[in-house]
């Protein structure tokens, strides 16, 4: 059977004449060094590096004792000696949660994800105060604490995701770093199994009205004699993402020139291109009324990108920061909005997803393949070639709708209906006014003359059958026979007539 022997030994002495003491681990051939706290001087090490020091011996001599009584309880022979080293030297209150999360992170091949989980460990980091967390301190109470923080903060996404990001590290952590079959354990205990985490508030629906979309593309923007205003970039850059399907920062800031050919770009969209088998693909035609952007925006560099964001903002966070910045300027300082009513580059993404929806009267599924939103139908995606031209045809629909009517939308429509039902009526309109008792028509009247419906309900009243009894209700329609419209009232014997 292979045995591992352990000795305290120095290697070469320090710049200050002190030399470090290293146990000496061999295994199979194999030898490894783990260094001690302990030191000694030159006159305590004879040749061949041999330990004379008493104390520091007998130092030594306890914790190779105390880790060989550590082997005895697990077959260690089947191990590598780096198995072995680390079973004996790392206690589970010297497993770093930090290191091992940052390591894990810096495995994660998707940009997006990665970003995510570093900020849910940094979030984490910062609530206890230390960059270097052990698994030991993570108890369920001070997870659950943390956790409390950011629900108590309006964390609306957070509170859920950071969370998740930790608990899948302490996961893998404990996937990687225990070895039961070899009774290695070094993370003893799963706090998250005792954990709730809580859901992630439903995301703000940010769509405008079309005349508010209007309103924005149409602000008179002040110029700058040498340069491009913030304004004119935020609007310039939204005005590109509402007319190319309500396309995403990100996906703007990464298009190649490579990406756009024969009036139509070509691209994978950056937020799900990793999590989807199809990359998150998309074609989208560029409508005539953006292109003069194209060239407006276009890289002066001979290949790659297509636009000269790149130029601009050294990353896409920047460039995404300073657009959303652009536009709320747009909304305070020319619309006079507050800042709970600005505006963002992802209120034009659903602006172009309502307008599809509720003005064009396209179903789900044709609003989702627009916007590259992933299909239910994900299997039969696999065996069909895409014809992405559905899409451009619903595009250009909404850019005429905005652009090139005035066509107030159904939601303003119906807020214009309901401001007519309390207007004053023409004293030339002709009304009909019909009084119900028990669904039978005890009244009627047909003139004209009325300011108000109200009139012609008092009139109504006043012809009511005297035996209906007091605490009754009687039903009013009035109608409006000239410019129609048709209203209903209940009122009671003895509180709105007598």
């Amino acid at each position: 059977m292979k045995t591992v022997s352990m000795k305290p030994v120095v290697q070469k002495p320090r710049k200050d004449g002190f030399w470090a003491v290293y146990i000496r681990f061999t295994f199979d051939g194999q030898c490894q060094f783990w260094k001690t706290s302990k030191v000694v001087s030159s006159q305590n090490v004879k040749s061949k590096s041999e330990i004379t020091d008493s104390y520091v011996l007998s130092y030594c001599s306890s914790l190779i004792l105390e880790w060989m009584e550590k082997l005895n309880h697990v077959n260690y022979s089947i191990w590598s000696l780096k198995d072995i080293v680390e079973y004996v030297t790392v206690s589970e209150s010297q497993v770093s949660f930090s290191s091992y999360a940052r390591s894990y992170i810096e495995k994660i091949d998707k940009p997006r994800t990665a970003k995510n989980y570093a900020l849910a460990l940094k979030h984490l980091e910062k609530y206890m105060g230390t960059c270097e967390l052990m698994f030991q301190s993570l108890t369920e109470s001070c997870l659950n604490a943390w956790i409390n923080t950011m629900v108590r903060d309006g964390k609306k996404r957070a509170k859920e995701m950071y969370p998740v990001c930790i608990r899948h590290i302490w996961r893998n952590a404990m996937k990687e770093l225990n070895v039961p079959e070899q009774g290695i354990v070094r993370i003893k205990y799963n706090p998250w199994e005792r954990i709730t985490i809580p859901q992630s508030d439903d995301t703000v629906k940010q769509a405008k009205s079309p005349n508010a979309m209007r309103t924005f593309f149409s602000c008179p923007i002040p110029t700058k004699p040498f340069a491009m205003s913030l304004m004119e970039f935020g609007r310039d850059v939204a005005k590109m993402a509402f007319c190319l399907g309500g396309m995403y920062c990100a996906d703007l800031y990464e298009l190649k020139k490579e990406d756009y050919y024969d009036g139509i770009i070509h691209y994978n969209r950056a937020k799900t291109k990793h999590c989807r088998k199809d990359r998150a693909y998309m074609e989208m035609r560029v409508p005539d009324i953006i292109k003069p952007l194209f060239k407006k925006y276009k890289s002066s560099q001979n290949k790659d990108p297509l636009f000269c964001f790149h130029e601009m903002y050294a990353t896409e966070e920047s460039f995404c920061a300073n657009v959303n910045s652009g536009i709320r300027q747009i909304c305070q300082k020319i619309m006079g909005l507050s800042k709970e009513e600005d505006y963002s580059i992802l209120t034009f993404r659903h602006t172009w997803a309502t307008i599809a929806f509720n003005e064009l009267g396209l179903d789900w599924q044709a609003v989702a393949f627009a916007m590259n939103h992933g299909s239910a139908h994900r299997v039969t995606q696999t065996y069909v070639k895409k014809d992405y031209s559905p899409a451009w045809e619903l595009n250009d629909k909404v850019v005429d709708f905005i652009f090139f009517s005035d066509n107030p939308g159904k939601e303003e429509l119906r807020r214009e209906e309901k401001k007519l039902e309390t207007d004053r009526i023409s004293k030339n309109n002709l009304l009909r006014g019909t009084a119900f008792y028990k669904g039978k028509v005890v009244a009627e009247e047909e003139k004209i003359g009325f300011t108000n419906k109200g009139q012609l309900v008092a009139l109504l009243m006043k012809r009511l059958p005297k035996d209906i009894p007091a605490g009754a209700i009687v039903q009013f329609v009035i109608e409006n026979l000239d410019k129609g419209g048709k209203w209903m009232y209940e009122h009671q014997k003895g509180k709105g007539f007598h």
